[in-house]
């Protein structure tokens, strides 16, 4: 586990730290935004309230999903995408690039 001190009272994991897009992305398309259990509860650790108000546990209701690191490559971002055909025909997929 990657743990980085914001200041000397605020650590993060790495699975933290890309709400800021999250929310842009989300308010740029008017979207809710879907992302498995899990990483609702580290979002939610986050209190970040209006972050949280924009989740949602409905993958149809948000043309944002948040997905695994893996899942963003060619091959299975189309498995992804299958289980949602009729609905979404296409994706973008932002993978972060790491520290910077």
């Amino acid at each position: 586990m990657i743990v980085r001190a914001v200041d000397k009272n605020d650590y993060r994991t790495y699975s933290i730290g890309k709400e800021r897009i999250v929310k842009a992305v989300a308010h740029a398309l008017k979207s809710k935004v879907y992302c498995d259990p899990r990483k609702t509860a580290i979002l939610c650790c986050e209190d970040d309230k209006e972050l949280e108000i924009m989740l949602t546990t409905d993958p149809l209701a948000a043309t944002v999903h948040l997905v695994p690191l893996g899942t963003i490559t060619t091959d299975r971002l189309k498995i992804y995408m299958d289980r949602f055909k009729g609905v979404f025909t296409k994706a973008i997929g932002f993978r972060p690039t790491g520290w910077t």
